[in-house]
């Protein structure tokens, strides 16, 4: 071996040493390099404008106007342009007006507009250019204007509104504001595509007067739910001492609000003692009670006053529910009054279920409503396998719009039921044979789950009526209504074909065919038992029938949490109404226990059932203590003050029958449980649980399964934390548990031994190899320097 050779082996040896920490360090994700959209042209600066002032963030356009509304505002703070390519483009939104709006004359739409040209115009603002196309404005189907596009860059149109414009044509007062691009003589004669960017920043001038909405209860929701730019709230009024039939009530017309807002509303609670005329100016006013239990309806000018404590219904029955609405005479806005009420609890929890189903029936007046019965879904209903969507009452559909189309069709599966694997949808269709099939599709959706996907060809396009048919997996079906969705993305073979050709479309047949073979569930002897699959399985039943809330007497808060939690479970549910039961922790009959799955809230030593059961959770409580134990819950055990807050969200097997669950959700403090509760309402807490016990600090959550052999491994949630690092911990279990992999120390540590192994026998090989060359003239090594010399 030469000297060379023998001095790099020891350079690489000792390189290997160097490097070996660096390379057997485990990877880490890498955060990706984001590059800002750009869009065409910048947002005008509107702080020209009298009417408005703009700030930095993107969502805080505010009017000093009150008449001014952006387009941002109108579609719950979006910010992003809205795009129109030529040569054929449409897009548009719906919005909703506050219920207390009265428009006036003189509203007019302010649309500020990027302009562009892929051609070698582009760049150039002083060109005119000829051809560009037009963009139509209409409002619910009332043309307002035809733009001529023929200015490059930013473009700012005052449009005004007749009228017949603000005529809402749909039956809940949404108006459709919508544009089409059409630049067909640019596309087709100069070799130019137009776009065109409508900025948020757009706003429609909508002068009105505020009056008092209207309190017809056959608009219900409306006013109290508009789903208009401004937000909802609501404020709960209740008894100081409610039943748990009045508390029921309350926490079923939530679930309700909650179904029908998709939880969009704000939604409040208090007490009869602690309303005020502060609270009560900026909100709608929900009175929940019996008649008896809430002196403040005497002040309400009510169609069906209270007498002597009583409704007093001529040929009314002493059960009936009651549900009214007047005008707010604590409110100096444009408020209203909902009053749920009866003479009895069978009475209110009717009228609270009538209110759950967002659709109320006015008795003699228009303001009332008087409720005899409500009929709960049966568990199961008779229903043919093979129904046509005619035979659920729909049409046939034509597509016929380049880009997107959709239709959506519902049907109901009973409580209890499903489907089987041999469930389908059969689509009929037929569509044109000008479709440019490569970049055309249908595709068919169940629950905004993809479940099949149809391709279109001339065979197809020679045929008046194809059939596909998609296959539906039944763990997409839920009970109750399901939502299914056909969607069609249409591309002419010639982009600038115009659209009223009519050459391009597709039918969807009313013979298209669901075959919806029921099936019972199986009873699930192993109730699911972790935090990450919530809300399940309170969801699973569509009108909550089997869901119970089990709460502190005399605690506000706790009740306050129970309201948020409903209105979310609400918003999940599937079912036309809203049958949930509550019960306070100290008496929950032995009967009913067996039939609910329960929600406990509040903290353990004021909840006698929790005591029940506390030797099966998986971290108990001390007798009296509200300090959950965790001995060998996590690997690393702290000390807490016992005054310092603790919330503690705990799921388990209940003890009254296995098929159904107990979510406790706890806390030593008023503020532990309000962070317990946070976690199951803010839905990014709400995606870090997981496992059968949490412990809670604020915005920190720390999950584990005591149910598993091997570890109650601890997740600590520290991505609010800067500088912390999560680190999963092993337990205390000699099996390696699934996915181990060593400690990061090791692979260096073996990587520097290595490397050292290495060096020595390179540096043993190198001076055994010298020694060796030396003794074979002499018994002394020789070695030559560069000049020739000798040495010794």
């Amino acid at each position: 071996m030469s000297k060379k050779l023998s001095i790099s082996l020891l350079t690489i040896a000792i390189s290997f040493i160097l490097l070996m920490p660096i390379l057997t360090v485990p990877a880490q994700a890498q955060t990706p390099t984001v590059t800002p959209t750009q869009t065409l042209g910048s947002i005008p600066t509107l702080t020209q404008s009298p009417n408005l002032l703009f700030t930095p963030t993107p969502a805080a356009v505010q009017y000093v106007n009150p008449n001014v509304v952006t387009f941002a505002q109108l579609q719950e703070g979006k910010m992003n342009d809205k795009v129109l390519t030529g040569p054929y483009d449409y897009d548009g939104f719906g919005f909703a007006l506050p219920a207390d709006w009265a428009l006036k004359g003189g509203s007019q739409i302010d649309l500020l507009l990027g302009v562009s040209f892929n051609s070698n115009t582009q760049n150039r603002s002083d060109v005119t250019v000829i051809g560009g196309g037009t963009l139509t404005v209409s409002l619910n189907n009332v043309l307002l204007t035809t733009l001529s596009l023929n200015e490059l860059g930013e473009v700012e149109a005052k449009i005004p509104i007749s009228s017949a414009a603000l005529e809402a044509v749909r039956s809940d007062g949404v108006h459709i504001l919508w544009f089409g691009l059409e630049s067909a003589e640019s596309c087709r004669f100069f070799g130019q595509s137009t776009r065109v960017f409508i900025h948020p920043t757009s706003f429609l001038t909508l002068p009105h007067d505020v009056v008092q909405p209207s309190t017809n209860l056959a608009t219900f929701p409306r006013p109290i739910f508009q789903d208009s730019f401004n937000p909802d709230t609501v404020l709960f009024v209740l008894p100081d001492q409610p039943s748990p039939a009045e508390l029921q009530a309350a926490l079923t017309v939530a679930a309700g609000f909650g179904k029908l807002s998709s939880n969009k509303m704000i939604q409040n609670i208090t007490t009869v003692s602690g309303f005020n005329n502060e609270i009560a100016d900026k909100n709608h006013l929900i009175f929940v009670g019996k008649a008896a239990s809430l002196p403040l309806l005497a002040g309400l000018n009510l169609p069906l006053p209270i007498t002597n404590g009583q409704f007093q219904l001529a040929n009314g029955g002493p059960d009936d529910g009651f549900v009214e609405m007047v005008d707010s005479p604590w409110s100096n806005g444009p408020h209203v009054v909902l009053v749920v009420s009866a003479n009895t609890d069978q009475g209110i929890i009717k009228a609270a279920r009538a209110v759950s189903t967002g659709v109320l029936r006015p008795n003699r007046f228009q303001n009332l409503a008087v409720i005899d019965q409500v009929n709960l879904t049966p568990a199961s209903i008779p229903q043919a396998v093979d129904r046509t969507l005619a035979d659920f009452g729909y049409s046939s559909e034509t597509f016929d719009r380049m880009g997107y189309n959709a239709a959506f069709y519902t049907f109901n599966i009973p409580a209890g039921m499903s489907v089987s694997p041999e469930a389908y949808f059969e689509i009929v269709y037929g569509h044109s044979a000008l479709i440019n099939y490569d970049g055309s599709q249908i595709t068919i959706l169940l629950n905004n789950q993809p479940i099949g996907s149809v391709r279109m060809s001339d065979a197809t396009a020679g045929l008046p009526i194809n059939k596909v048919k998609i296959m539906i997996p039944p763990s997409v079906v839920r009970s109750g209504d399901n939502s299914l969705e056909v969607q069609a993305y249409l591309v002419p073979i010639d982009d600038c074909t115009p659209p009223d050709v009519q050459g391009l479309w597709v039918n969807i047949w009313d013979q298209s065919m669901l075959h919806l073979p029921q099936v019972v569930v199986p009873v699930n002897l192993f109730a699911p038992q972790d935090l990450a699959v919530y809300p399940a399985p309170f969801s699973y039943d569509p009108e909550l029938s089997t869901t119970a809330f089990v709460l502190e007497r005399n605690n506000l808060e706790s009740w306050r949490n129970a309201l948020q939690i409903s209105a979310y479970l609400g918003w999940q549910s599937s079912g036309s109404l809203i049958a949930l039961s509550a019960f306070y922790g100290d008496g929950i009959p032995a009967e009913e226990r067996q039939n609910y799955n329960l929600l406990i809230i509040g903290r353990p030593s004021q909840l006698p059932i929790m005591a029940e059961m506390n030797d099966n959770l998986p971290a108990p409580f001390s007798n009296g203590s509200d300090i959950a134990i965790e001995d060998n819950t996590f690997q690393v055990a702290y000390r807490v003050p016992s005054d310092s807050p603790m919330g503690f969200i705990e799921t388990m097997q209940s003890p009254w029958n296995p098929n159904n669950v107990i979510l406790a959700i706890l806390g030593n403090t008023t503020q532990g449980v309000n962070w317990s509760a946070n976690a199951l309402i803010d839905p990014t807490l709400r995606s870090r649980l997981g496992g059968n016990y949490a412990a809670v600090n604020d915005r920190q959550i720390l999950v584990t399964n005591t149910l598993y052999s091997i570890s109650n491994t601890a997740q600590i949630d520290t991505s609010e934390l800067p500088g912390a690092v999560a680190t999963p911990l092993l337990g205390t279990k000699t099996e390696v548990p699934v996915g181990w992999r060593p400690p990061g120390w090791i692979l260096p540590v073996l990587g520097f031994l290595v490397g050292l192994i290495v060096v020595v026998v390179s540096i043993v090989f190198v001076r055994g190899r010298f020694f060796i060359r030396g003794n074979k003239g002499s018994h002394t090594s020789v070695i030559s320097d560069n000049d020739g010399d000798s040495k010794k």
